[in-house]
């Protein structure tokens, strides 16, 4: 769950808000989202892929990321990140580094040459966090 909560705390900020979550002491984990009031996410220009292999963590993002208004899209194999990525023209792409069937940073440059021209923002983490890629 860290990689996700660090994902979603970094684009909930970007827009005015705050997520926490907190380990109850009988077990299981709390997370409290805040937004500003105004601070509503246009869903028209948020869709996010979410390139994960690990279920809990794309459903934890995907419900995550979904309350504050974002559409999103998951795969959980780079083939897969090329397929939803062509039908789904993301504008930001959530990345594991390291996915079963390929590299993150491979599947961000495949996703990147996909429209001449485009830009698109990416996000990538590995779960060990052994090192910081920028691509």
């Amino acid at each position: 769950m860290g990689l996700g909560l660090a994902i979603c705390r970094a684009i909930i900020r970007a827009h005015g808000g705050e997520i926490e979550a907190h380990t109850r002491a009988s077990g299981g984990t709390q997370i409290e989202l805040t937004l500003r009031r105004g601070a509503a996410v246009t869903q028209a220009m948020h869709q996010i892929l979410v390139i994960e292999d690990d279920a809990s963590i794309r459903e934890v993002l995907h419900a995550l990321l979904g309350s504050v208004g974002f559409r999103v899209v998951e795969a959980a194999t780079a083939q897969r990140a090329d397929i939803e990525a062509r039908a789904h023209k993301p504008d930001l792409l959530l990345v594991d580094l390291g996915l079963p069937d390929g590299d993150g940073t491979d599947v961000i440059r495949a996703v990147r040459s996909l429209v001449i021209g485009a830009h698109y923002r990416a996000l990538g983490a590995d779960h060990g966090g052994a090192e910081n890629r920028r691509t």
